[in-house]
């Protein structure tokens, strides 16, 4: 499967996820019980999350990526092949750079992870 990350202006990077792969769908809502019993739920939205590995990264492509990551910049996700069929509106999370290992043993190749969740 091999997936493209891009923002709303056309800059994108095809990256090839590891095998460690994982869409989580996270539905936002309340619930409550009246006295008498009665159980209301209120769902107010849902988003989806994914995260992945990706390693071989050249330092171009992991420069754009990690200029995301430091801008907070909107970005969206379609497959060109696999189980995805969908286009997702998603932002990067993660307390550190996404992609900010070396990929031994090369000195321009790098590796890291890939963390996605809806707004």
């Amino acid at each position: 499967m091999s997936l493209l990350l891009f923002t709303s202006s056309g800059n994108g990077v095809t990256l090839e996820p590891e095998w460690d792969f994982d869409r989580k769908d996270t539905q936002v809502k309340t619930e409550h019980t009246t006295r008498s019993g009665k159980r209301y739920v209120y769902k107010w939205g849902s988003y989806t999350k994914f995260s992945f590995g990706v390693t071989f990264i050249n330092s171009s492509t992991a420069g754009i990526i990690n200029s995301w990551w430091i801008t907070n910049t909107k970005l969206q996700l379609a497959s060109n092949s696999g189980e995805l069929t969908a286009t997702y509106s998603l932002m990067l999370t993660a307390s550190d750079l996404p992609i900010g290992q070396y990929q031994k043993p090369y000195l321009d190749k790098f590796k890291g992870k890939i963390n996605l969740q809806g707004y």
